[in-house]
């Protein structure tokens, strides 16, 4: 059986600092035998908050991540994490991304620097609102049901859609996806339909946009109750795993 989300982006501890992924990572967008970047993006970020001392009050807020080389799908992701700075309000993870190869050397695949900072009241609050109006997610269509329409619609040929329902099969297992009708992504289906018209065609490279609406998808087990991912650590990873 394929691995949930939880495990996806799960880590085990094999030593202070010293972690390895729970599943392989998986192929996403790629006919060639390359990782989904996500997947290392995800490991390092739980590795990262798992450093943390139990109980802390601090809240990742920073995450910079540097690809070294691609991921094999072959081999899981081992994560070195370096406590670069611990105080009473910041906290500084520095960590390295790598994979075992047959000879028993490590190639580095990542490099990634998290910052986490204490929580407490904020003295200034400021979020930039979406420069398009975006329907709610149950006003959209699931991604799957898109790639029907438009097939049915003969906007896009059944071959075109059995590559894009392919490649991005693992991302549609982990998460429920709806692409915003009035994005580019949703006309185009992720720029797989080329010379599909979309409606923002007269407007610059830098004035157009896609939005789409992403949650952990439901336990494959419909008598299972227990939610796809169970703690903070979790979320954040999963949400490092969507940003690739």
């Amino acid at each position: 059986m394929p691995p949930s989300l939880a495990e996806q982006i799960g880590v085990e501890q094999l030593a202070p600092g010293r972690f390895v992924s729970t599943a392989l990572p998986i192929r996403v967008g790629n006919s060639l035998p390359i990782a989904y970047g996500g997947c290392a993006a995800a490991v390092a970020v739980h590795a990262a908050c798992l450093t943390l001392p139990a109980g802390s009050s601090l809240s990742l807020y920073s995450v910079v991540g540097h690809f070294l080389g691609p991921a094999s799908i072959d081999r899981k992701l081992y994560c070195a994490v370096t406590e670069t700075r611990n105080t009473r309000t910041f906290a500084t993870r520095r960590v390295q991304v790598s994979q075992r190869l047959d000879g028993g050397e490590e190639r580095v695949c990542m490099e990634l620097v998290a910052d986490f900072h204490a929580d407490e009241p904020s003295s200034l609050e400021y979020s930039a609102p979406p420069s398009v109006a975006y329907p709610k997610p149950l006003d959209c269509l699931t991604l799957g049901d898109r790639v029907r329409q438009l097939r049915d619609q003969g906007l896009a040929a059944q071959a075109q859609t059995d590559v894009f329902t392919e490649t991005f099969a693992p991302l549609g297992r982990l998460f429920e996806t709806r692409y915003c009708p009035n994005g580019v992504s949703a006309q185009n289906l992720a720029g797989v339909l080329k010379a599909q018209p979309t409606t923002q065609d007269a407007l610059p490279i830098t004035s157009k946009t896609s939005a789409e609406w992403q949650r952990a998808a439901a336990d494959a087990d419909p008598s299972s109750s227990k939610p796809p991912l169970s703690n903070r650590n979790e979320h954040l990873a999963a949400l490092a795993f969507l940003m690739d």
